[in-house]
């Protein structure tokens, strides 16, 4: 894709972009809302490591990224496996993930709340459902998802009676179609040909919310 421009509807708007590809690697080297694409890493060809000198990304033997630098520095971490665990921004601890046996991933924990009042828990049950609850700080013992890497199957059950549930998602064939907040009603989710929400209704069918999509994904 070298351009792509969307019609306005009603109070959306959004200015065209026009893509640049190096020919000899296919690698994006500009666009116009982002800039210019740098790419020094000759044991990576294809990975980013700069964005008109606004944005430096840094990344290990394995390819994984592992630092993001620019207003803000963003650090994540990896098991041996390669998996991210961990999420830290300016040396502080954002998102921490952990993993079954099978390398699937059932719980994580954020701790991005600007008051620092809770963190907010999620686990993953196969496919099907989700649940994230908030948990406050008052120095009540937390599991950690890292204990995930000593072979544990971790579902992180008890930590549902720390604290009240705030939403349970439900899903079908992998996909996830609704959204119960507490308290309140099921919102249903309407997905777009890839697969990202789009619409929001509530459970009559009214749509309460929408969202429109740029090339690369962004809202």
């Amino acid at each position: 894709m070298v351009a792509a421009q969307t019609t306005p509807v009603g109070e959306w708007q959004y200015t065209p972009q026009a893509y640049a590809y190096d020919p000899a690697t296919g690698n994006l080297i500009s666009n116009t809302k982002a800039g210019t694409y740098t790419y020094t890493e000759p044991d990576h060809p294809h990975a980013v490591t700069a964005v008109s000198a606004v944005s430096s990304y840094t990344y290990d033997g394995n390819g994984n990224l592992i630092a993001r630098s620019g207003l803000i520095t963003t650090s994540y971490g990896y098991d041996a496996e390669n998996r991210l665990i961990s999420v830290t921004e300016n040396g502080q601890i954002m998102t921490e993930y952990g993993y079954d046996g099978d390398g699937n991933r059932v719980m994580s924990i954020d701790y991005s709340d600007p008051n620092k009042a809770a963190l907010e828990c999620t686990v993953y049950i196969g496919n099907y459902y989700e649940v994230a609850w908030k948990v406050d700080w008052r120095g009540d013992t937390i599991p950690s998802p890292t204990d995930c890497e000593k072979g544990m199957y971790c579902l992180y059950l008890p930590l549902v009676q720390q604290g009240p549930i705030e939403r349970n998602y439900y899903h079908a064939d992998g996909v996830r179609i609704a959204v119960r907040e507490t308290p309140g009603q099921v919102s249903w989710l309407y997905g777009d040909h890839l697969g990202s929400t789009s619409v929001t209704a509530n459970a009559q069918g009214v749509m309460t919310s929408s969202a429109l999509y740029e090339p690369w994904g962004e809202t």
